[in-house]
């Protein structure tokens, strides 16, 4: 799907600008996008393939079990690589559709989030103790709803989400993408608007690896043991740089041969300065992708506003603030803010609320984390390392962990 020549940045010039006219991006390099995963049964399973109807995504499968409906939203659509994405058309693409090799027959309609794509069945209804009949929203994937759920649907405003992965995002008014970052806007929920979006592989994933394989404990419990030998770390220069890159990563670099490591430990290194260097490493991490972001699109100033479970850390919040230099604002029901963006567009759906900027409205912030002064220059120093770090074994990586090796029983 990605091939020809010259290459540039692993993709074939010439197809890389047709799709990132078309698309505004392209499909990921590491096979994990919907239109690799499509491809895959076609060529590996036919038998599935000519049996399927429709290709849907979950959200997409349980509307059609509620409605009957086969649809999709717009923001699930461009994941497909298969849509249109510029303003005023956002419907499949003929031609993309051929170069991933799937018949349009095989996908859904393309729906706005806020429509109601129909009633729910009787069958529905009872399996759902509901109402039969009442409206069932098209709904929006986990990156948009999540964007909702910050509260701040203004074109520039950032929110941070730090789950198992993380991503940062904001919304704008037109197309943007970095082919060499990975860094692009999707279709967003609100109308005529985009939405900005870097991906990250590892975050509350790196966390709770660590917890598990140094001693701490597994889940929550390990989580919360983490947290405390982290809060009496004193970072200095004894606490190693942590690189988080367990599942290889996506943004700003593309690479599934990148591996995680400590980086600079001594004797003096305690068990607290690896708790703390986990928890640091997976912010700075994500303040490299948003330096990459707000080159592409500055957006506007503030508090960057959080989501995921990653809230609920009694000291990770913080650590993000003082290892980005930005103030973090820490949502109320942070975990749930996918939740909640889908709720706005069921209540738009509905009648319930007039659009989305009144739903959104009624989003309420917990508490803001100021960045410690005291704590920029270790974080300043960190940062430059993961920077050199990268540059200097990138290569290593690619020849440690050749295409053939990743997806080991031991990967």
């Amino acid at each position: 799907m990605t091939a020809g020549g010259p290459r540039v940045a692993g993709y074939g010039l010439f197809t890389l600008l047709d799709w990132l006219r078309l698309a505004n991006g392209a499909p990921n390099l590491s096979g994990k996008d919907p239109a690799s995963k499509m491809r895959w049964f076609h060529d590996n399973r036919p038998d599935l393939w000519n049996a399927t109807f429709k290709f849907l995504d979950v959200k997409d499968w349980l509307v059609q079990q509620c409605t009957g409906v086969f649809a999709t939203s717009e923001d699930l659509a461009q994941l497909r690589w298969t849509m249109d994405t510029r303003p005023h058309r956002r419907q499949w693409s003929a031609a993309l559709a051929r170069r991933v090799g799937v018949p349009l027959d095989k996908l859904p309609v393309i729906l706005p989030s806020t429509q109601a794509v129909g009633s729910l069945t009787a069958q529905a209804a009872a399996h759902l103790g509901l109402r039969a009949g009442i409206p069932v929203a098209c709904g929006v994937g986990d990156l948009n709803a999540n964007a909702l759920g910050s509260g701040d649907i203004d074109p520039g405003a950032w929110h941070l989400y730090v789950g198992s992965s993380s991503w940062v995002g904001c919304h704008t008014i037109s197309r943007k993408v970095d082919p060499l970052t990975g860094i692009a806007t999707i279709c967003s929920a609100v109308a005529d608007q985009y939405f900005l979006v870097a991906t990250q592989e590892n975050a509350g994933n790196a966390a709770l690896w660590a917890a598990q394989v140094l001693g701490w404990g597994e889940g929550n419990a390990g989580l919360q043991a983490l947290d405390r030998d982290a809060a009496r770390c004193l970072p200095g220069d004894q606490t190693p740089l942590f690189v988080p890159w367990l599942h290889g990563e996506r943004v700003p670099v593309d690479n599934a041969a990148l591996r995680g490591a400590f980086v600079g430990m001594s004797p003096r290194t305690s068990r607290e300065d690896l708790a703390y260097a986990v928890l640091a490493g997976v912010a700075l991490n994500i303040r490299w992708a948003w330096d990459c972001a707000r080159k592409l699109y500055p957006g506007k100033s503030g508090a960057l506003r959080m989501l995921g479970g990653a809230c609920e850390s009694p000291i990770w919040p913080q650590i993000f603030a003082d290892m980005l230099g930005h103030p973090v604002s820490v949502m109320e029901n942070a975990r749930w803010g996918g939740v909640r963006g889908a709720a706005m567009t069921a209540a738009v759906a509905g009648g319930l609320q007039s659009g989305l900027r009144d739903a959104a409205s009624q989003t309420r912030i917990h508490h803001t984390c100021e960045p410690d002064p005291s704590a920029a220059a270790w974080a300043n120093a960190r940062y430059a390392q993961l920077l050199g770090y990268y540059k200097a074994t990138r290569r290593w990586h690619q020849l440690a962990y050749p295409p053939a090796s990743r997806n080991s029983p031991h990967d």
